[in-house]
């Protein structure tokens, strides 16, 4: 990575938290400016470097950032990667292939998670590495070599009209009975139900839109009985622009509750 890179990678990592369209033309501003000068190795003298495992971490969070993941992914792979690191007692650049195999072993035996879960940890784990010898930073990739765990994927099967029927005898409240309905109309996910708010749903045509996973957006639409229990449900509280909420800080936390009866 030559100096002007390393840079520009400083400055992004030092403002990590601000809004990715900050970030971005930050990013091409810093390019822009910097274009025109020849930066030689004795200017690396003033720069700020961070070599230690835990610095790359931040490094590789705030070049995924840049990328447009969402903060969710961001979390996941900076949990996955300090927990990491904090075990490891080398170098990234000394990591082989068996440290991480060993890590993932006894992960696996001291938390007692699921096999999807552990995969989930080695696809941080290969992401990171990946993006270290991608950068320059380790000459090979210890990662390259960690072979998919093999999980049971299981199939969720629909609700029968009786299970529906029988959820919707369960709801308590208005909102319960909106929120059920509206989940099975739109097959939504939990996470894209909760970022909608009152402006979201277009009452006339019964779509709306969402913004998905990946930062892709699609047009969803309710049915006619959803979306008469929706508008009954909104025109009973006046206190958000949130479409669906709980009772204290405005967080639609009600949509997991609903999904796990």
């Amino acid at each position: 990575m030559d100096v002007r890179t390393q840079i520009i990678n400083n400055v992004l990592e030092a403002l990590v938290g601000m809004e990715n369209v900050i970030l971005d033309k930050v990013e091409s501003v810093l390019h822009i400016q910097l274009k025109d000068y020849e930066i030689q190795e004795r200017c690396t003298e003033v720069v700020l470097h961070d070599g230690s495992n835990l610095g790359f971490v931040r490094k590789f969070i705030a070049t995924k950032r840049l990328e447009g993941k969402s903060e969710k992914t961001l979390e996941k792979y900076q949990m996955d990667l300090e927990n990491l690191t904090g075990c490891l007692n080398k170098k990234l650049v000394e990591v082989e292939t068996f440290d991480l195999r060993l890590y993932l072993s006894l992960y696996k035996e001291n938390r007692k998670v699921s096999n999807r879960t552990l995969d989930n940890i080695r696809k941080s784990i290969s992401s990171f590495f990946s993006w270290l010898n991608d950068e320059g930073f380790i000459s090979r990739n210890p990662a390259r070599a960690l072979k998919q765990i093999k999980y049971d994927k299981v199939v969720r099967k629909p609700f029968s009209a009786v299970d529906r029927e029988k959820l919707k005898n369960a709801c308590e409240f208005l909102r319960d009975l909106a929120l059920t309905e509206f989940l099975y109309a739109s097959g939504l996910r939990v996470s894209e139900v909760a970022s909608l708010d009152r402006d979201s749903i277009n009452f006339l045509t019964r779509e709306a839109t969402v913004i998905g996973k990946g930062g892709k957006e699609r047009k969803f639409y309710l049915s006619e009985i959803s979306a008469e229990y929706l508008q009954q449900y909104l025109k009973s509280r006046t206190d958000d622009k949130i479409l669906f909420i709980r009772d204290i800080s405005g967080v639609p936390a009600a949509i997991s509750k609903e999904q796990d009866r």
